[in-house]
Order: structure tokens, then sequence, then C-alpha cells
């Protein structure tokens, strides 16, 4: 056989492994081919020979490749004649950092590729078959290779099997159905949803507004794994907001047939413009390499964590699955694949470091959050409601999605990250736990809801994480409280984290140096001079914590009860709007653990005390839209 035909061969077969030898640091260790690559990446074998007079250029040049495909391809120089230590110094010699250098174990393996001149190219397809084998043209192979695989990616269409039935059942749906109205905005039918758009209108920015004079100098600033994840976190969200504003001008807003909606939508397309635009000025304004840059414009291609986000959403960007499994999703990608990133950028803040990218993160984050509150308002007003088990997969699907991003993005953790309260988590487990709670919140902002928000609570906590083994623990201190946990519990044990944080805090205002003694079912129900107990401390001002307000109530407190001036937790989380970015989280909460909203305090019911806040900060425009989305939720759900 023809040497070109026993290459050709093995084209489209799945690729065949070989034991290697690489030596580092004075060792040398066996690997497996094919075990080099990550999953989901393709890769590149280069089988060369120290003696080999071209193979040096063509080693370069997969330097060169690596570069740009180092998210999506693995590159590998095999030395074909001679040892590890040959191949390791043939790289150094020549320059080769980002390619892996081996020898073959076996002098006989390169012959299952048809290797019979150097150099050889061979390239490895993610699903472990051969693309391409000795007549290889890159980087040209490896576009065809990818642009392959993502087609057929898009290809398969997201259904359930509900989605037929669902979308028979939308076709009389008032929101949904023919509008022979839709022309025309008044007179208006649908009051929340015009309030939506005009708390959207009113929120209007521009991409000029951003400041990027410091920017340069802090990244200069930054060490390599904390430019990584703000080129990741930039790179998807540039191609995110693009994907978000086809499917609202291809989907929603000709699927949804009530004006008030279509003027929300249009908004919310001007606004997905804007952040698309100022995510392309970031990258423009850090990356000063134009291949890089090229690289991360075109993210969802080159980078594979992206690519599994963007493909996420993609997959319901078709009408083959049901409107409201469409609507749940994509108030997922708003409110879950988002929430990682916003959260990291955070953390730069706190360090009073990118003033311009932190600035932009805190109005688009807004937006973002507003765009996720109004597809929930939309799929509170379907008149059919997904099954529960549909909406979980649909929920777990982006939790997943967005946990692989974070581990690739954040795959350092970020020195003093995990030190902070949420938003400010920061190692990638830190941050996970901040997306699970936001995941929880698009649960009970109406993703799911029914008609017992106790019962939405519990479901989704075993999904996430759950702190039920508490309950049984109410007759032990703190400290013992600790060791009974009887299994490996991280939820649990950081919902005793911020138990023990809060008492801390109580301890020292109180001067009451009892309370670690105590059972915590005690504990819990001390009150101080002013008639509060823990559940009252920890409901105002910064909220104390995601698992904190579930733990006090499981641990016996009335999540109704007053204190010495007739107000109840929620009243007191209503009335801190002014000064707490994170107390509608808490009001949320507080609710879905069955908070009486309409239990009057001081003659004022809570959603009347944000009222009173929200006109009393009324010069502070923070302050203000802080309180009015609280009086909003109160009034609307939303």
């Amino acid at each position: 056989m023809a040497p070109n035909a026993a290459a050709a061969k093995v084209v489209g077969q799945v690729a065949t492994d070989m034991e290697l030898e690489v030596s580092s640091g004075g060792k040398t260790s066996t690997v497996q081919l094919l075990s080099l690559r990550e999953p989901g990446q393709a890769l590149v074998v280069d089988f060369f020979a120290p003696w080999c007079k071209a193979c040096p250029a063509a080693a370069k040049k997969l330097e060169e490749l690596a570069e740009s495909y180092n998210d999506r391809c693995k590159f590998v120089l095999v030395c074909v004649d001679g040892g590890a230590d040959e191949a390791r110094a043939f790289a150094e010699e020549h320059g080769i950092r980002r390619c892996v250098a081996a020898s073959v174990v076996d002098e006989d393996a390169p012959q299952d590729y048809g290797v019979s001149g150097l150099p050889h190219h061979t390239v490895i397809g993610p699903d472990g078959k051969v693309f391409r084998n000795y007549e290889v043209d890159l980087p040209k192979d490896l576009e065809s290779l990818f642009s392959t695989g993502e087609a057929e990616e898009q290809l398969v269409p997201k259904k359930s099997r509900v989605s037929d039935e669902f979308k028979r059942l939308e076709k009389e749906d008032p929101i949904l159905k023919e509008n022979p109205q839709r022309w025309v905005m008044f007179p208006l039918k649908y009051t929340e949803v015009w309030e939506m758009y005009k708390k959207h209108e009113a929120s209007f920015w521009t991409a000029e507004e951003i400041d990027l004079a410091q920017d340069n100098k802090d990244w200069a600033n930054l060490n390599e794994g904390e430019q990584h994840f703000v080129k990741h976190v930039l790179a998807f969200f540039a191609a995110s907001d693009g994907i978000v504003l086809e499917n609202l001008a291809a989907q929603f807003s000709s699927e949804v047939q009530i004006p008030e909606a279509r003027a929300f939508y249009g908004f919310q397309m001007a606004m997905e413009n804007i952040h698309s635009e100022t995510y392309s000025l970031l990258i423009e304004q850090y990356i000063k390499d134009p291949k890089e840059r090229d690289v991360l414009f075109d993210a969802i291609h080159t980078m594979p964590a992206v690519r599994e986000k963007a493909q996420w959403a993609i997959q319901w960007m078709n009408r083959e699955s049901s409107f409201a499994e469409r609507i749940v999703a994509f108030a997922a990608v708003e409110g879950i694949l988002f929430s990682g990133s916003f959260c990291a950028i955070f953390w730069l803040k706190k360090r009073g470091m990118m003033p311009g990218l932190t600035f932009s993160n805190e109005l688009i984050s807004r937006d973002e959050g507003l765009h996720a509150d109004f597809a929930c308002l939309i799929y509170q007003m379907l008149q059919h409601k997904l099954p529960e088990e549909i909406v979980h997969d649909i929920i777990r699907g982006a939790v997943e999605v967005e946990r692989k991003f974070i581990c690739d993005a954040l795959s350092c953790d970020l020195v003093g990250m995990n030190k902070g309260v949420v938003p400010l988590h920061s190692s990638a487990k830190d941050t996970m736990r901040y997306v699970a709670v936001l995941a929880q919140m698009v649960w009970l902002s109406g993703a799911v809801r029914t008609n017992d928000s106790q019962k939405d609570l519990m479901q989704t906590e075993s999904l996430y994480g759950d702190i039920n083994e508490i309950k049984g623990l109410k007759d032990r201190s703190l400290g013992d409280a600790r060791k009974q946990l009887t299994r490996p519990n991280d939820e649990a044990e950081r919902a005793l984290d911020q138990l023990e944080h809060l008492m801390k805090k109580v301890a020292y205002s109180r001067g009451d140096a009892n309370l670690w003694k105590m059972p915590l079912a005690q504990a819990v129900q001390t009150r101080g001079n002013d008639g509060k107990t823990l559940l009252h401390e920890a409901s105002e001002g910064a909220w104390q914590g995601d698992l904190l307000l579930k733990a006090l109530v499981l641990l016996g407190l009335d999540v109704n009860s007053r204190d010495a001036l007739g107000r109840t937790p929620l009243c007191h989380a209503a009335a801190s709007c002014p000064t707490s970015s994170s107390v509608g989280l808490a009001i949320k909460a507080l609710i879905a653990l069955g908070a009486d909203k309409h239990i009057a305090c001081n003659g004022k019911i809570p959603g009347e005390a944000a009222q009173v806040a929200m006109n009393h900060f009324w010069r502070y425009s923070q302050m203000r839209e802080r309180c009015r989305e609280v009086v909003l939720f109160f009034k609307h759900g939303y």
C-alpha cells in the first residue's frame, strides 16, 4: 500500500492511542496520547525527529497555532527517533512552550497513523476520530473541523416530552394568540408589563458614559490568572448578547402579542446592542495583540467554555419546544448564565481596580436582572405552567453549564475573593454557591411558582443543597452542632458559618457572652432590649447570608414574630431597602419561608414601608432605585 494510502485509510476511524514518555523537571513520566486533551478538545499531533531539517519550522507553526487555539485544541510533538530528553531538548532549542513534547515508547506505534516521512501531522477531532492525516492544511483544517462540529450541534433542537402538548395549549393563550389590537399601545391592558417597560426606559445609558482612562494601568497590574478570567468573561459576554438579541428579534418579540411586552422587548434589544458594543470596546481596550483579540471576538468558535454556554442558549432558539420552556430557559440565561461572571467582576470593584469595567458591570448586571425578572413575569402570565420536573431540568442544565464555565474561567482562586460575602464571593467554589442561590431566586421570582412557596424553596434546595439537617440540632450548642453533622454537607456547614457570624455580631452588641453556650433553639430565641430576635437582626441592613434565614426558621423562630415596636422581620427588610443592595433576595427568601406581606407594622404593611423609604430618599438615585425595586416586588411580585 502506498504511504499516502496508508495514512488516508485511518481518516474517519477512531484514533489509536499510544504510550508516550514526557521529560519534565529531571523526571520522566509515561502518558497516553489521547489523555493529553481535555473533553471536547481536538488534538493535533506532529510526528518529528531531531535530525529532520523541516521539523523545526513545522513545530514553530504549531506553537503559533497553540496560542490561538489553546482552549479548543491540544498540540503534541511526538519524537519518533529519540527519547523523552531529546524531545524536551528539541522543544527548548526552538522555543516551543505551549506544545507538549514527548517521545514514543513503542517505535512501531506511529505506523498506526501511516507515518513514513517527517514531519507528519494528524488531526483528531473532539469525537476521538481522525479528521485529517498526513495531508493536513493548518489552520484551515482546524476551522473546518470546528465549524463542522458546531453545525452538527445546532441541528439538534431542544425538545421535551411535553413540548408538543404545550405548543397546542399555547395557541389559545391570551398573550400568545393573534391579537388584532397589537398595533396600538393604548389603552393599556397589562399595567405590570407597562411598568417594567417604563422602568427599563428610565435606566437607559450608552457606551460613551464608560470612562476607561484608569483601566489600562490596572490591567497591567493584574496577574496572568486574573487576566485569564477577565478575558473569558468578556469573550462570553461579547458573544452572548448577540444570541439574546437574535432570540428576541426572531422569536419572542413576534410570538408575544401584547403591545406592552413588545415595547419592553424593543427596548431590551436596544440595550443588548449597547451591552455588546461595551464588551467589544473593553476587549479592544485591554487586548493589544490583534490575533488574541480576534480569538476573543470569535470565542464561540475558539474557546470551549464559552462555546458550551453559547450552545446551551442556542439550543432553545427554535420553536420545536414550547414558548413556556423557552421563556424559562432564557430567564435562566439572563439570571444564571451571566451570574458567575458578574460576581467575579464585582470582586475587582472591591479591590478598587478597573473602574470602567466594574461600572459597566453594574449597569449591565442591573439590566440583565431586569430582563430575567421580565421573563419570569411573562411566564407567570401564561395560562398553563410547565410540570415541575421540566423546569428542574432547565434550571439544573443552566447551573451545570455555569459551573463548568466558572471552573474554567476561575481556574485559579483569585487572592482575597473568597473572603467576602455575596455577591463578593470568588473562588470558583464560592462563586458557584452564589450561582446556586441565584438559581433559587429565578425559581422564586416566578419561573416555577406554585401556590405553596414554602414547597418551592424546599424543592429548589433539594437540587442545589439541603440544610434541613440543622433542624435536628436544636438542642446542641453551635460548637457541638458542627460535630454532629451526620455526613459531609457543605450547605449545612455554610449555614452554621453564617449563623456564627450573626451570633458574634449580636453577642457583641448585647454584651451576652453566654450565647455560644446555649442550645441553638434557645440562642436564636433570645431578644435584645429592642425585642429583636436573631431573625429580625438577619433581615435588616446587609443580608447576612443566603442560607441563614432558613436555618433560623428551622431552629424554631417564627418568621412573622414581632419586636418591641411591633415590626416583623419582613418589615425590617423592607425598611432597610435604601442601605442594602441585597435586601431583595432577603425579602424573597422570607416570603418563601412563610412571611406574610399583609401584616402591618406601625400601621404600614412592608410594601408601604418601602414606599415611605423611597419617598424619603428621592434625591439619591441609587437608594431610590433599590427601594423602587422592592416596592414593585410587593406590588406585582417581580
